[in-house]
């Protein structure tokens, strides 16, 4: 499904048909009104040309890496190395991210066939990545609904507070100072995360090329690191590639969390107040 912003103009009933019951911070006129301000304005238009400057600029990260990886034997400079990798990952992360909001290009197919190819090189399950996100836009910070907020180690409600004990308990009293050291370990999270996800088999869209798409990036990934480096530079690669690509998701999700209030039930709408 596509996000609201993304939705074509033509289908304005469609979109409001999927806004869930409950308080709304805007009624369904005022929603309707206000989305075709905003596409009047062509702040939904497709932007081709940036698009075409993203793919090019993520995927020229990408090879610059492996070209470092390929030529140079000096542990420093595969770290760093390491991190620029972690960055190409991130950009091709967020392509994924608009094709999947139907963003990108002007059919569901095309889209469907980039969120492929961000499936492949990232290793991150697309049908994994559509529910997931998806459930976050339909419902945002509804404690029941949304997984963004259903976290091991954090707390977004009084009653998600409560339920932790031990360890958990202790990390959540303190999450504030938590967040950035436990953020690290992200992207070791999205992987275990997708895999497991895939493996369930269930909601999958393209069940074998997904599959293949997953297995077929991690064999090469791993060949590729351990043809191409010594095994301890290639372990030390694995592990700042992912922290360093997973420390990016902080800056986003604080923004996410702290200006919606969280609901504790699946019985109502979230408003933002950014003012």
């Amino acid at each position: 499904m596509a996000s609201t912003l993304s939705a074509p103009s033509s289908n304005v009933s469609q979109v409001l048909s999927n806004i869930p019951p409950g308080p709304h911070p805007l009624g369904k006129q005022e929603y309707t009104e206000l989305y075709q301000l905003v596409k009047q304005r062509g702040l939904l238009d497709k932007q081709p040309k940036f698009y075409v400057y993203k793919i090019v600029s993520s995927l020229g990260l990408l090879a610059a890496s492996l070209a470092i990886m390929a030529t140079v034997d000096i542990l420093w400079v595969q770290l760093l190395n390491a991190v620029l990798m972690s960055v190409a990952f991130a950009q091709i992360a967020y392509l994924g991210h608009d094709s999947g909001h139907q963003q990108m290009f002007s059919t569901l197919r095309k889209n469907d066939a980039m969120l492929m190819a961000v499936n492949f090189l990232t290793g991150l399950d697309r049908s994994w990545w559509i529910d997931k996100h998806h459930r976050h836009h339909r419902r945002p910070n509804d404690a029941t609904f949304d997984l963004d907020i259903n976290l091991p180690f954090f707390a977004f409600t009084d009653d998600q507070a409560t339920s932790k004990s031990g360890l958990l308990r202790f990390i959540v009293k303190y999450q504030a100072f938590f967040l950035f050291p436990l953020m690290l370990f992200e992207g070791f999270s999205l992987r275990t995360d997708s895999t497991s996800y895939l493996l369930k088999g269930k909601n999958i869209k393209y069940m074998a090329l997904e599959m293949f798409a997953v297995v077929t990036h991690l064999a090469a990934y791993f060949a590729i690191l351990f043809y191409l480096l010594d095994t301890w530079t290639a372990v030390s690669f694995f592990v700042v590639h992912h922290v360093v690509w997973g420390s990016t998701w902080p800056p986003s999700l604080p923004q996410i969390t702290k200006e919606c209030p969280s609901l504790k039930t699946g019985r109502g709408w979230t408003s933002c107040d950014n003012r």
